[in-house]
């Protein structure tokens, strides 16, 4: 464990020294662009604060309210039910970026769709858990063990049907 902290120590700061935009990026911007792609990946507002010091760095000055016009219509893009949920289903973070009802119908559907991301993981840790337990049972030795096994896989597997019922219900909820 000693060893990984030093490592992860180089990276953080290597990763977190890396800039938004690079010099010819930062020259030749189209701000309405740069914005429209930053809003429509639901970024906060916060990124062209990072956009302008990346490009202080090469003598460039963001065009604030350009890049603004432009984020403002990829939000518009991003702050979609569909999105929504897709977004929720990935297990991406959403960090609050669409604005009032908007925001509110956002929170929702990822709501749902990190639901259904989270059920199908428990199903996967159950499946894991009971692949093991076969494996186990093929290489049990005595009786008392091989019955046990049995009675834990036969608990598994009635927790399976359940968790795949509520699977079924959260995707339902989804709609088609």
């Amino acid at each position: 464990m000693i060893r990984i902290i030093p490592l992860v120590s180089v990276l953080a700061l290597a990763l977190g020294g890396c800039a938004s935009l690079s010099e010819s990026e930062c020259a030749d911007a189209d701000w309405e662009q740069i914005g429209y792609r930053d809003g429509a990946a639901g970024a906060s507002g916060q990124r062209m604060a990072a956009h302008a010091k990346a490009c202080a760095e090469y003598g460039v000055t963001v065009d604030e309210e350009t890049w603004r016009a432009g984020y403002d219509r990829g939000i518009d893009t991003y702050c979609t039910p569909a999105n929504a949920v897709r977004a929720g289903l990935s297990g991406a973070m959403y960090s609050g970026v669409c604005p009032g009802e908007a925001g509110v119908m956002f929170e929702s559907y990822y709501r749902a769709g990190r639901e259904v991301q989270e059920q199908r993981q428990r199903i996967d840790a159950i499946e894991n858990r009971r692949r093991g337990l076969m494996d186990a049972l093929d290489n049990a030795d005595d009786e008392n063990t091989r019955r046990n096994l049995l009675n834990e896989l036969r608990y598994l597997d009635a927790t399976l049907r359940t968790e795949f019922e509520r699977l079924r219900y959260l995707e339902h909820r989804l709609g088609p």
